[in-house]
């Protein structure tokens, strides 16, 4: 049975939707093809991600003696973490608000073996979505077929000038 080893960093600062896209781009891959990607990825989050990724390795390799050439990168999660909340002063005496977002980075690798028999069982049922029709069939019924609703766009009424 393959072990997950963890590595997490909190409050690191940079939005979460920001350091998604950077997660998005490693999430399945090996760890030493995910630290070359990080590397040069042209991201302020690829940088943190990698710090946390480099740690994972390192926990794996010292704490369970796996070996840092099978890694995978099994699971990846960028939380919300605490804002910040600021303010700047504008003109006519207003002040505006500013907020400072922070997130919690998580990065979990396991042994290869484990990671690619997931991969595999989930491109076996792929999802058809059709976006026109949606198609039920029940037990000795003939297919019944819905269209989505859609609401009526409306019109907004023009006032003529005099």
């Amino acid at each position: 049975m393959a072990k997950e080893i963890k590595a997490q960093a909190k409050n690191v600062k940079g939005s979460p939707q920001k350091a998604r896209i950077v997660a998005n781009a490693v999430r399945g891959k090996k760890a030493t093809d995910a630290m070359i990607t990080l590397q040069y990825m042209r991201k302020g989050a690829a940088l943190k991600v990698r710090k946390v990724l480099k740690s994972a390795i390192a926990n794996a390799v010292n704490n369970e003696s796996m070996n840092a050439e099978k890694l995978v990168i099994s699971k990846i999660l960028i939380d919300e973490a605490p804002t910040y909340k600021r303010f700047t002063f504008k003109g006519r005496g207003r002040v505006h608000g500013i907020i400072k977002r922070n997130s919690h980075i998580t990065v979990y690798v396991s042994d290869q073996v484990k990671a690619e028999k997931e991969v595999a069982t989930k491109k076996e049922a792929p999802i058809k979505k059709t976006n026109k029709k949606i198609v039920s069939k029940k037990a000795g019924e003939k297919e019944v077929v819905k269209k989505r609703m859609t609401k009526a766009k409306s019109t907004k009424s023009t006032k003529k000038s005099k």
